[in-house]
């Protein structure tokens, strides 16, 4: 159709039989094909539109498509519908998506309003919070100041002498900063008078007492803090609830409780505690190995049992922790643990705790051992407590093709108390193997720079 004509289509649902006549010959298509003005089709389209209830939108030119018009239908009827001259569908079409007009919450300026009045009072809600919390804390940074103010005199004090003055009451939202600052001065005691005057200290303000509380209704950090204070005060009292702590899931937990039975009762704590010391997979060695330390006496007959056992569960952490506490096991034990039939792991740990030359019988043929760990560690108490003729053992493994096993041969090499530096120089340029010249080299460096 050429431009200057209006070709409008208006279509209502045919489901709609209450339609009066004059509604149903509107809805017809028309063809303004003998209209040269669309100026005065758009009079008459407005005017006969005005008599049925239906309103026609005008669009702006930037949207409205070539025709620009829409028209929206509203008979006596409840019922809508939309009709869009650019479009072929029919009013029926659109009443199969919804029978009522649903107005477009999203763009209501009602609805946006009270969206920016929600998020306004949620940002003040936020800001509220922040600044709660900032000032609780700095509440409780000016307490534990105060109270530090007043107590740490009194406990360093104590370090030196006992306390005659009468010690002012610790309230109960002091409790915990009472206890943190005691625990530090206890680690920090470098005589048992010293720490024997910080006990009587906690005894007189009653600190075995709301310990007891916290390690049974305290939070992480109360139970955390009352486990090491029943430790430093060797509480028989308290012995149930820490060994009940020891199985708890928490590391930390179990640890330091089990920390505070051996600081209690060394001997009933290696008694009845060593089977979950060696179970608890968690517990790092080093870290057992430091607690044991003190006490180690009291675990050595349990070790030293365990380690006898060649089928025992837990073997491979009871030899690390004989070899961390250099506890003597005997040459029997050794023998039987070094056998080519156990389990890579037991013979790593006995390799590990094997001092004695006359071993060496034992331990020479691990030298040759499938595992690569197995010949790393043998060439390394080679190195240890080898002799001469173990020079030529350890040879050839400076070209094996595990990188750790060439350096620990080349540390053994050097290491040896017998070769001068001028022979182990000698051995290296004598090599035809290039890699084991470097890894000799690499030693030889490592040496000089000691």
């Amino acid at each position: 159709m050429p431009d200057g004509y209006l070709h409008t289509q208006f279509r209502l649902q045919e489901a709609l039989p209450n339609l009066s006549h004059k509604h149903q010959l509107l809805c017809k298509s028309v063809e303004s094909d003998d209209v040269h003005s669309s100026r005065s089709l758009n009079a008459a389209m407005l005017h006969a539109a005005d008599e049925i209830g239906i309103t026609i939108i005008k669009f702006p030119n930037a949207t409205r498509g070539r025709h620009g018009y829409h028209a929206s239908c509203y008979p006596h009827s409840a019922r809508t519908c939309h009709t869009n001259p650019m479009s072929d569908r029919s009013c029926s079409d659109h009443h199969t998506q919804s029978s009522l007009l649903v107005p477009d919450l999203l763009s209501h300026p009602l609805f946006a309003a009270w969206l920016g009045i929600g998020a306004i009072a949620l940002s003040l809600v936020l800001i509220l919070l922040l600044a709660y919390l900032r000032y609780t804390l700095r509440r409780r940074t000016q307490a534990e100041r105060s109270f530090l103010a007043v107590w740490r005199p009194l406990l360093l004090s104590s370090l030196q002498s006992s306390v005659a003055t009468v010690l002012p009451m610790v309230a109960r939202h002091e409790r915990v900063y009472f206890l943190k600052l005691w625990n530090q001065l206890m680690r920090s005691a470098s005589s048992n008078e010293a720490a024997e005057n910080l006990i009587a200290i906690a005894y007189s303000v009653g600190a075995d007492r709301y310990s007891r509380r916290f390690l049974t209704r305290g939070k992480r950090v109360e139970c955390l803090l009352a486990t090491l204070t029943l430790g430093h005060l060797r509480d028989h009292a308290s012995w149930d609830a820490l060994v009940l702590q020891t199985m708890a899931a928490d590391n930390a937990t179990a640890i330091h409780a089990f920390q505070a039975l051996v600081q209690i009762d060394a001997a009933a704590a290696a008694q009845q505690l060593t089977p979950l010391m060696l179970a608890r997979n968690d517990w790092a060695i080093t870290h057992i190995a430091g607690i044991l330390q003190p006490a180690h006496a009291a675990f050595m007959l349990p070790l030293l049992e365990a380690a006898e056992e060649i089928r025992a569960a837990h073997l491979v952490r009871a030899l690390r922790l004989i070899e961390a506490l250099q506890l003597p096991l005997s040459h029997t034990a050794i023998l039987k643990l070094l056998d080519q039939d156990n389990d890579t792991d037991i013979i790593i740990a006995a390799l590990r705790i094997a001092s004695d030359a006359s071993l060496l019988p034992h331990i020479r043929p691990h030298l040759q051992h499938p595992d690569w760990r197995v010949r790393g560690q043998a060439a390394k108490v080679i190195g240890r407590i080898g002799e001469h003729p173990d020079v030529n053992r350890l040879i050839p493994l400076l070209a094996d093709a595990e990188w750790w096993v060439r350096y620990r041969a080349a540390q053994s090499l050097v290491g040896i108390p017998f070769l001068s530096m001028t022979e182990i120089e000698l051995l290296r340029n004598n090599l035809s193997d290039r890699f084991a010249r470097d890894m000799l080299s690499q030693a030889i460096a490592e040496r000089q720079t000691l």
